[in-house]
């Protein structure tokens, strides 16, 4: 789990936090500690803002404890949320079957939004005791590998923004943002059996040919004749090969 406040030269910042890469734990701790950590720094650079405005002083213990209560609020209504969120009868019997015939059948027309399924990574943990894991892969574009990249690159209409030192020009470092290769797979398991979803940044922009370039998540598990240990291998190559499905 990666959190970060990133500096500008011109004396702003950049929250940056990710979930980051993590095998076989328990998805509602993972999460909590996600939820709690990134709100709490949002909430304080945003007090902490206000604070300047206003010219008002409170003593640094005072701050944490104002947003440390109400970034746990935050994870309490979110919690909430998921566990009161309808499961997809689908998804219950994906779980309970072990016939790759009857399961095929089952996703045609499934659909699940990134909402629903971190639902359903909860449901699968509290009713059955799946466990998460968490994969990324990361390719960038030909002719922009380099050690020396900046700390964050952002697109401001599509001007470059850039904070720390690189050797790769401003229309190398767009390349990167607009054509960077990445995969992000969640992958849930008990025992043998394990299901995996997975997004690629060619999916979230459109590339792909699925309804006419409408994001998906991407799907495969056990029963389809891979291993996890090469499952992990594939999903962190630049051209993934997987016979999978789209949800």
């Amino acid at each position: 789990m990666k959190f970060d406040k990133i500096k500008t030269e011109e004396g702003g910042s950049y929250l940056a936090f990710s979930i980051g890469e993590c095998d076989n734990v328990n998805p509602i701790e993972l999460y909590e500690e996600y939820f709690i950590k990134s709100k709490l720094m949002v909430l304080k650079e945003l007090l902490l803002a206000e604070m300047q405005i206003r010219s008002v002083e409170i003593d640094p213990w005072t701050v944490d404890k104002v947003v440390l209560g109400n970034a746990i609020k935050f994870w309490e209504d979110k919690k909430k949320e998921f566990s009161e969120t309808e499961i997809s009868s689908v998804f219950k019997q994906l779980l309970e079957t072990n016939r790759k015939k009857d399961q095929v059948k089952l996703l045609k027309g499934f659909s699940l939004t990134p909402g629903e399924l971190l639902s359903c990574i909860f449901y699968s943990y509290e009713e059955h005791g799946f466990l998460l894991s968490h994969i990324e892969g990361d390719h960038d574009p030909v002719g922009t590998e380099t050690e020396k990249k900046p700390t964050a690159i952002h697109l401001d209409n599509g001007i470059v923004k850039k904070v720390g030192e690189t050797d790769l020009t401003d229309g190398q470092l767009k390349q990167i943002v607009e054509q960077r290769k990445r995969t992000v797979a969640k992958i849930i398991e008990k025992d043998d059996n394990w299901h995996c979803f997975f997004i690629t940044f060619s999916s979230i922009r459109g590339e792909e040919s699925w309804k006419d370039g409408q994001p998906h998540f991407h799907y495969i598990l056990d029963k389809f004749g891979i291993s996890k240990v090469e499952l992990k291998i594939r999903l962190d190559q630049e051209n993934i090969s997987l016979a999978i499905f789209h949800t």
